[in-house]
């Protein structure tokens, strides 16, 4: 098969079933800095002992049922690079031999575009922080001034002197430490949150033509509890996205949802597909390991690993012609704790 690049800024990539590219477009092999002529694996360009190398970020579903993912390139350069792609390889597992093709596009302008916005922003946040800090300690610093010259000018009131001073030196420090202690939650607080009930309905939309998501939460009236919404995304999504793709004959998922009393919420991800072997199952959790068509085996993996960094588990069990079933056990938050921590924070601000 005749080895070729293209120019333009989105293209076919070309894969032979171990890996090896065929084809691909130019932007794809400038920026990584390979040639077709060199019989490179795709699965060489994600190793990190490389440089650059690729590294997985996120899957979007798009409205039409097409999931996209987002990767990044990672280099010794300030300058953001990433490519989305999603794979035109049709899903029949007579193709299982036969080459992967995915079309790619080359993200990096916009990348580039929203990074000198947020650099702008945070120049912005930081001017401003800056200036209010500075207000903050100046006056804080003329008070402490004031006394201590109070103090020299007047000995015989030191008794009282010294224990407003002291209580101002104390006040200073304990307002610097909540200044470090609120940019530390601040960042947890502002992921936004969303309902369990509220979950199940946007995994409900993640089906196609063919094939429907059943969600549903169990005992909706005694949930409470909150999820931050990129569990939907990082985690969830190609739990879902993998379900769809294992049912050959079109079957239908379903997800099942409980809110339990341990600050976890258990999630059943069922279908009704082909199911896997002893073998497949051990390998389900390894990067680049996969048997569909047009995969590059990153999607479970990398869900696994966003699991395991929020003090999530899940245990797969499957078997040839019945299907997979996947439970998480995933941490949950409470709306009372997260609004106590937002009425702490408002409370310090009317003070200062």
């Amino acid at each position: 098969m005749a080895r070729k690049a293209n120019p333009f800024p989105g293209g076919l990539i070309v894969l032979a079933p171990n890996g090896e590219l065929i084809e691909a477009p130019q932007f794809f092999l400038d920026v990584l800095q390979v040639k077709l002529e060199e019989r490179v694996s795709i699965y060489e360009l994600f190793d990190d002992r490389r440089v650059p190398f690729l590294s997985f970020e996120r899957i979007l579903r798009r409205g039409n049922g097409i999931f996209e993912f987002y990767i990044s390139v990672v280099d010794n350069s300030d300058i953001p690079r990433g490519f989305r792609y999603w794979s035109v390889s049709p899903n029949q597992a007579n193709r299982r031999n036969a080459p992967i093709t995915l079309y790619i596009v080359d993200e990096s302008s916009l990348l580039q575009v929203q990074e000198w916005r947020l650099r702008r922003l945070r120049r912005d946040m930081l001017n401003h922080t800056r200036v209010s800090v500075t207000q903050f300690v100046r006056n804080r610093l003329t008070s402490i001034q004031a006394l201590t010259e109070l103090l020299r000018d007047n000995p015989q009131i030191a008794q009282e002197t010294s224990t407003r001073l002291l209580e101002n030196l104390s006040s200073l420090i304990s307002s610097l430490d909540d200044i470090v202690d609120a940019n530390v939650v601040y960042d947890g607080l502002d992921a936004p949150r969303i309902k369990l009930t509220e979950a199940a309905e946007i995994m409900c939309t993640w089906g196609n033509k063919k094939q429907s998501v059943y969600a549903m939460l169990h005992d909706k009236k005694s949930s409470k509890g909150l999820i931050p919404s990129e569990y939907l995304e990082r985690i969830l999504m190609p739990l879902v996205q993998n379900a769809l793709e294992a049912s050959m004959h079109d079957e239908d998922i379903v997800v099942d949802i409980w809110e339990m009393d341990n600050g976890f919420c258990r999630v059943d991800v069922l279908d009704d597909g082909d199911g896997m072997n002893e073998f497949t199952l051990q390998r389900a959790e390894d990067p680049f390991f996969t048997t569909k068509p047009g995969h590059l085996g990153l999607g479970l993996p990398q869900a696994y690993e966003a699991l395991m960094s929020v003090g999530g588990q899940w245990r797969l069990e499957s078997a040839p012609s019945q299907g997979t079933k996947v439970t998480l056990l995933l941490p949950i938050e409470d709306p009372d704790d997260l609004k106590w921590l937002t009425e702490q924070f408002r409370q310090e601000d009317d003070l200062h």
